[in-house]
């Protein structure tokens, strides 16, 4: 008898979840963590970036790029980006479940028109 599916296996097609488009709130910095000594490194994996999604009446959700940052906001101009490869996935803790999200690449959209 083959496993059952848990909820971690599940991938959602997160760019008609999202949309493509999201706004950029905030990036900070994705840190290695040393599971041995419990806490994190001063090792840069990536960055992550948290984003406001309009196709979702702006909730928000929080998205990991390995690699240098690439897009910045200095929180008074309004940032529009998309996401390559973007991956949504659940996972879970003894509470509940969460969403997570990872991307191969980060890139500004300049506004048209």
């Amino acid at each position: 008898m083959s496993a059952q599916v848990k909820l971690e296996d599940l991938i959602v097609d997160a760019y008609a979840t999202f949309g493509r488009q999201q706004i950029l709130c905030s990036a900070t910095p994705l840190m290695q963590y040393d599971k041995q000594k419990q806490k994190h490194t001063d090792e840069r994996l990536g960055t992550k970036y948290t984003v406001a999604c309009p196709s979702l009446g702006m909730r928000s959700i929080t998205v990991k790029v390995l690699g240098p940052q690439e897009v910045f906001t200095d929180g008074t101009s309004l940032v529009i980006v998309e996401f390559e490869e973007l991956k949504h996935y659940f996972a879970y803790n003894k509470e509940r479940p969460y969403s997570l999200a990872t991307a191969t690449h980060i890139r500004k959209v300049e506004p048209s028109g």
